[in-house]
């Protein structure tokens, strides 16, 4: 099994960086993903200046693969509204199956087998007035297939497990698509993106019939910030999942250091780290000073 992270510098004119907290959530979901899934093959997908900044923090050396070919090529698309293009770009560009994580997403023990569907998502997202809809007028030059239902669902890729090419095929086609025709559209923003990466999956899988399954088994309400109390087929219940990982999302950036919820993690990933990978403190306590 491949299994893949992808990060770009998306501002070539400024210094690549993570903050500490990116930094050790960064270090678990590699070292931990290594130590459950030892027989995973692990790819970094990255440019030249991530590369630069990884190998300085001795990061780089728990990949297996590391890739900047295919980031180092640049294309159209404005990575201020875009940011989860090279992402997007990278599906359609791998081969199936993999199984994919952000640099925010880390586990806790093996999950769920999960290797029985065609894709498998971290979770559902309640996208009520946190995306813009399909009618926002940005949008307009978009000729949406007449099968969408636009039901205010989404499917969250910080862990995204692929196993049927039809669905990168059609999925990233179609993304990379809408997202070139709104590219030079005024006022467009991060939202408009997240709106095309996630709906636009959840979307095709309605309408191909294609077998898919959650690690959690209720919705997020994107904004309000809590779980919905609207059940959807996923392997685990809220409280569950607390064991099995933890998705940073918006805390990466938005914790400030030193605060209850930001030594909590720094706490859990220590922890981890001294149970299945004691001979990784070192280097880990050198990343929290």
């Amino acid at each position: 099994m491949d299994s893949i992270w992808t990060y770009g510098n998306n501002d070539w004119n400024k210094e690549f960086k993570l903050t500490k907290l990116e930094l050790i959530s960064l270090f678990a979901s590699i070292t931990l993903w290594k130590h459950f899934y030892p027989n995973s093959t692990t790819h970094l997908y990255c440019d030249n200046h991530v590369k630069e900044y990884l190998t300085k923090v001795d990061l780089l050396k728990f990949w297996d693969i590391v890739d900047t070919s295919f980031l180092q090529n640049q294309d159209v698309y404005d990575r201020n509204t875009f940011w989860t293009i090279d992402k997007i770009r990278l599906f359609q560009h791998i081969k199936t199956p993999f199984t994919f994580m952000d640099f925010d997403f880390y586990i806790k023990q093996r999950l769920p087998e999960y290797t029985n569907y065609d894709y498998v998502c971290c979770f559902a997202e309640n996208t009520k007035g946190y995306y813009p809809p399909h009618t926002d007028h940005r949008f307009e030059l978009i000729d949406f297939p007449k099968e969408f239902t636009f039901k205010d669902t989404a499917h969250n890729t910080c862990f995204f497990y692929v196993n049927n090419s039809a669905v990168t095929k059609q999925y990233t086609d179609m993304c990379l698509s809408y997202m070139k025709i709104i590219n030079d559209v005024d006022d467009i923003h991060g939202g408009h993106s997240v709106f095309l990466e996630q709906t636009i999956l959840y979307e095709l899988s309605l309408v191909n019939n294609w077998k898919t399954k959650l690690l959690m088994n209720q919705k997020f309400y994107d904004a309000i910030g809590q779980i919905d109390d609207e059940l959807v087929d996923g392997f685990l219940t809220p409280k569950q999942t607390e064991l099995y990982y933890r998705h940073l999302s918006n805390e990466k950036r938005t914790l400030k250091e030193g605060n209850t919820k930001w030594l909590l993690i720094q706490s859990e990933i220590i922890e981890l780290t001294k149970k299945h990978n004691p001979h990784l403190l070192s280097q880990l306590f050198k990343l929290c000073r």
